[in-house]
């Protein structure tokens, strides 16, 4: 993604990357790059969309408006979850990792199957989407650097068709390890450090481990002069205060700014020289807290001198997602047999879990950012299908009964006298 590709390519980039300090690379799908005869781009075609299930493709594919929609869309989804559950902590994730790697998943799942379907609603057309975005949201240049990589590990069980899907896509194969250090290894050397141990265990009923990573590096278009750092006050979220460093720009500078009728500031602070990848640093109002809705919202942006001044920081966050995903309707992969027979040639495979962290740190030179998703799939053990809560805590009907039917006993025990 370079010079040259027109107002729309950075139109499409800018709606990406809203609200997320630039984290939002594209995991992508496609079958370029190979040639040969129309026959057998065909045929590669045909054996593609009968391993992941035809939904997976679209023959007219998607407009960027429908694809941006449908990226933040689910992004927003897993944004309010996860603020709702750590409202006072800091939350920090790559929307377009976890939705990559759960299209790793859509791309295995059994087609016409439920976790198909619950999967559609939120990535549809994944083949297309990620086909369609390949490159354009990747860039190594002297002051931007992305990285943008998925990984399979894989027990014995692998549908071929599976594999071969994969290697077109330029995922890293290998052999599921009897420990996580080769997975932990690979995520921290693709991340350049910032993330390490992303899994704590493997355990015996472990099928396979899917991966993505994505890893970012800018420098500001117009960096903060180091010796104009002093130190200042932050005010967290309960009132108190403690000092940092704070970054200022002794000289005012153009930049994209809005603010909303809510008192609601934001600013563009844009990477190297193209401002394809940006930063959007959003302040509420003093005495609010932050709407991660005002972040993406649509809205004028005006040119305007302003004089910034924010905190040199770092910031990082993990946890899992299986719990916010099933929220949002995405349970069959996770509870049901049968739904991943693209992925597995075993019967019993399950999704485990789906875990995420990312790490941001922002200085005056810019910002380096990286996210690791796994996905973790399983063998349904007696020990991992869910269990069935049955608390008699209210009105309720006791019948005893012969095997043959015959009833001896019914009741409705209303009230219950308790010894």
């Amino acid at each position: 993604m370079g010079k040259g590709k027109g107002d729309t390519s950075q139109s499409l980039i800018g709606r990406v990357l809203l609200g997320i300090l630039g984290l939002w690379i594209v995991w992508f799908f496609g079958f370029r790059g190979k040639t040969g005869t129309p026959e057998v781009a065909q045929r590669d075609l045909e054996l593609a969309k009968e391993a992941a299930g035809v939904g997976a493709f679209c023959g007219v594919g998607m407009g960027d408006d429908e694809l941006v929609n449908s990226l933040n869309a689910f992004g927003a989804s897993v944004f309010d979850a996860m603020i709702a559950s750590n409202s006072k902590e800091n939350v920090l994730f790559s929307p377009i990792s976890i939705a990559a790697a759960m299209s790793m998943v859509r791309l295995g799942t059994t087609p016409g199957s439920p976790g198909e379907r619950e999967l559609d609603k939120f990535l549809p057309c994944a083949g297309n989407v990620m086909e369609k975005l390949r490159g354009e949201l990747q860039m190594e240049t002297e002051a931007v650097q992305t990285k943008f990589v998925n990984s399979l590990w894989m027990s014995q069980s692998l549908n071929p068709a599976y594999k071969w899907q994969m290697d077109k896509l330029s995922v890293h194969t290998a052999a599921l390890p009897t420990t996580p250090d080769p997975i932990n290894q690979w995520v921290e050397a693709q991340t350049r450090g910032l993330i390490k141990n992303v899994l704590a265990r493997l355990d015996k009923d472990t099928i396979a481990i899917l991966v993505n990573v994505v890893y970012f590096k800018g420098q500001w278009s117009s960096q903060f002069s180091k010796t104009a750092t002093v130190d200042g006050l932050f005010t967290h979220a309960d009132g108190s205060t403690e000092t940092c460093k704070m970054m200022m720009k002794t000289a005012q500078t153009n930049f994209r700014y809005r603010k909303l009728p809510s008192g609601t500031a934001s600013v563009q602070l844009p990477y190297g020289k193209s401002g394809d990848f940006y930063a959007i640093v959003t302040l509420p109002s003093a005495g609010s807290v932050p709407n991660p809705h005002e972040a993406t919202l649509s809205g004028p942006w005006e040119i305007k001198k302003v004089k910034v001044q924010m905190p040199r920081f770092k910031a990082e966050f993990g946890a899992s997602v299986k719990d916010i995903l099933r929220s949002m309707g995405i349970e069959s992969i996770f509870s049901e047999l049968g739904m991943l027979k693209g992925i597995c040639t075993r019967d019993d495979a399950i999704i485990g879990d789906v875990a995420h962290k990312a790490v941001v740190e922002v200085d005056e030179y810019g910002t380096e950012a990286a996210a690791a998703t796994t996905v973790t799939m399983m063998r349904m053990s007696l020990d991992t299908r869910p269990s069935i809560e049955f608390l008699v805590d209210r009105p309720f009907l006791f019948t005893i009964q012969h095997r043959s039917g015959m009833v001896l006993f019914s009741g409705v025990i209303n009230k219950p006298n308790f010894f």
